[in-house]
């Protein structure tokens, strides 16, 4: 009898953690410097199996997340929010990142990113530069060319190692990689 309650308790405390909720949802600071992108794509992975009030047309999920804003970020939201009310528009998803990076992103965003992309050298290991290649092309919002990519990856790389990556003449950016690191 003690073993059966034993196990009955066992059984209670492993399906409880499953119930338990995962780590804090990101945090979004509005912080000079802050990848912004990665807290958009974070938020959506832990939200994950909330997709249906995420892409709704209504205000729920924003409200929801709303909680998870920087102090200088709710101040801007608390504007955006009375904005909608004033407007009657709900406060959706799609419209509450495209007004937040229009506010926290540098105006030429794109531009500066492209600068960074090409100023970019290896210094270390070709893992730690590849890491910085694709922390940076991840904050693109605008599509690149497997070309453009392939351009600012070999044009950081240390000499030889570029000049091995010409001559064979890859054509994606993973391919570019591969070589790389395997040289």
């Amino acid at each position: 009898m003690q073993m059966q309650q034993a196990n009955s308790r066992f059984e209670q405390l492993l399906s409880s953690q499953g119930e338990r909720r995962k780590k804090d949802p990101p945090t979004y600071e509005g912080k000079f410097g802050e990848d912004l992108e990665l807290w958009i794509f974070a938020t959506e992975e832990y939200y994950a199996n909330k997709r249906g009030i995420m892409e709704a047309d209504t205000s729920d999920f924003v409200t929801m997340i709303s909680s998870s804003l920087g102090k200088s970020v709710l101040n801007w939201y608390r504007a955006f929010s009375s904005d909608c009310d004033a407007t009657g528009m709900p406060k959706t998803w799609q419209l509450f990142k495209t007004k937040l990076r229009k506010r926290f992103r540098p105006k030429d965003f794109e531009y500066n990113l492209r600068e960074r992309l090409f100023q970019l050298k290896q210094h270390g290991t070709i893992h730690e530069y590849v890491s910085s290649f694709q922390d940076l092309m991840s904050q693109s919002e605008l599509d690149i060319s497997e070309m453009e990519k392939r351009f600012y990856f070999q044009n950081g790389l240390r000499a030889e190692t570029a000049k091995k990556v010409k001559e064979l003449s890859p054509r994606f950016l993973h391919e570019v990689i591969e070589i790389a690191t395997n040289f």
